[in-house]
């Protein structure tokens, strides 16, 4: 049986070695591609709407709204939100403009969240006329890092009709 040389078997073993550090530098290459076609940097929000409506005890002139503002992190990175905005807007009936009036803006609030998990950003209750039949709600949040672009979710709802009602709207970004 032939014996190998020492500088042959050290040949081999460099050889081995840049085999090696050549698939490692691939394979760390191909999980780099994956990871970024996978967009797993980018943040996604769902951003859901439930609005409940009563009429008050003893005020048949009055309705009672509540507003549930909720995000959930769909995405696969931590998102931290700044405090986001909800408007609320009367559509029906159509005010005249002379007795408009401007509905107050409520602040979402300040959220960080996991992948996967949820949080409520507001529960609000207030009195509206009973006259009031649909209203809009905006809930919005600016996406980290990237200003003048939003989450955001605008949905109708109809409180003049039925009391007791829930309306729910969701929205993936």
């Amino acid at each position: 049986m032939q014996q190998r040389s020492p500088e042959r078997i050290d040949k081999v073993k460099i050889w081995m070695e840049i085999i090696q550090a050549v698939a490692t530098v691939l394979a760390i290459a191909g999980g780099l591609i994956w990871f970024v076609l996978q967009r797993s940097t980018k943040p996604e929000v769902k951003i859901e709407q439930t609005v409940t409506h009563r009429s008050v005890a003893g005020h048949p002139d009055q309705s009672l709204i509540s507003v549930d503002v909720r995000a959930t992190n769909v995405g696969k990175v931590k998102v931290d939100l700044e405090p986001g905005v909800l408007e609320i807007l009367q559509i029906n009936p159509i005010l005249e403009k002379d007795k408009q009036t401007a509905w107050p803006k409520f602040q979402l609030k300040r959220l960080t969240l996991e992948p996967g998990e949820s949080d409520q950003a507001l529960f609000r209750d207030f009195i509206v006329p009973a006259t009031v039949q649909t209203i809009q709600i905006h809930s919005r949040y600016t996406v980290p890092g990237e200003p003048g672009l939003y989450w955001n979710l605008l949905s109708f709802a109809d409180i003049g009709v039925e009391p007791s009602r829930n309306e729910t709207a969701s929205s993936v970004h």
